[in-house]
């Protein structure tokens, strides 16, 4: 048996021209995306927290001073009852609003709070770069009020998975 060049051999001329290799790059690039990203969204879909691991609200820094009344709302918001949005959310929101405004959690009260199915594991937020699980996500949108600041999070059911909404400016409340 005689050993053939192999650049030539089994080749079909219209898939594989030979003085322009762009399209064997682009068929290997393909490969190679492929064979990575499939285990890669596996990974990060088994990756997902249990609620045993979210913080109790136990944890959270302790009150260092109980406010007599509560703040007041924004004009046109009333605040809404705590019995359906479970505690962990509402402590994963408050405390990650506490810790990027520096402001105590005691200070802040929910105003609005539904339950959403979000379209994949980023919540509806991810941006260009961002690899999300191609998967229906419930959880929640709260709406956080603290004198005339808001902030809207989203979340999955358990308030492990949180991201802030950008809210716009001129946005009136």
């Amino acid at each position: 048996m005689t050993q053939q060049n192999l650049s030539t051999k089994n080749w079909p001329q219209k898939d594989w021209p030979q003085k322009d290799s762009s399209k064997k790059a682009q068929y290997w690039a393909f490969c190679c995306a492929t064979i990575f990203l499939i285990p890669a969204s596996l990974l990060l879909t088994s990756c997902a927290g249990t609620p045993d691991e979210a913080t109790p609200e136990s944890e959270l820094s302790p009150p260092t001073q109980t406010p007599a009344a509560p703040p007041p709302l924004p004009e046109g918001m009333s605040p809404i009852p705590d019995t359906e949005l479970p505690e962990a959310v509402k402590a994963s929101v408050f405390q990650d609003i506490a810790t990027s405004q520096n402001i105590p959690v005691e200070s802040l009260q929910v105003v609005g709070a539904r339950r959403e199915s979000w379209p994949d594991g980023c919540l509806g937020l991810g941006g260009p770069d961002e690899i999300c699980t191609f998967a229906i996500v419930e959880g929640w949108e709260v709406t956080v009020s603290r004198d005339n600041d808001i902030w809207v999070y989203r979340t999955d059911s358990d308030g492990v998975n949180i991201r802030s909404v950008d809210v716009p400016a001129t946005e009136s409340f």
